[in-house]
């Protein structure tokens, strides 16, 4: 889609956090999708994929989100009043610490390689 961008976010599962996580996951998937979709609308996300990826010595959220400017997707994020946003907010950096600083404080990642099917190099 035209004028889409991709952005990825990899946090640390905070230690002892995981269930805090994994329950978040489960509400927003859940009983609570509806004002997690709402919630997308209103910061510009098209299209959001979350993986958890356990490692030996830690875990990560894994986080894939399409839309318009994902950095101000973040900024958005971080001074909605909205109660559910408070709640996903809050939740987020209980779990991972992310959002905690300023959105400008948090650097978007650096492509360093793709690969697309059907594409020269």
């Amino acid at each position: 889609m035209a004028g889409m961008t991709e952005f990825l976010i990899v946090a640390p599962i905070l230690p002892g956090k995981r269930e805090e996580w994994r329950r978040m996951m489960r509400e927003v998937t859940g009983p609570r999708y509806e004002e997690w979709a709402d919630h997308h609308m209103r910061m510009g996300v098209s299209r959001e994929v979350v993986w958890e990826q356990r490692l030996p010595v830690l875990d990560l959220a894994v986080v894939a989100i399409d839309g318009d400017d994902p950095q101000d997707i973040l900024g958005k994020m971080t001074v909605s009043d909205k109660p559910f946003d408070v709640w996903f907010r809050d939740t987020i950096i209980s779990v991972t610490g992310y959002l905690e600083n300023a959105p400008e404080e948090i650097p978007a990642p650096t492509l360093v390689g793709k690969f697309e099917a059907g594409t020269q190099r």
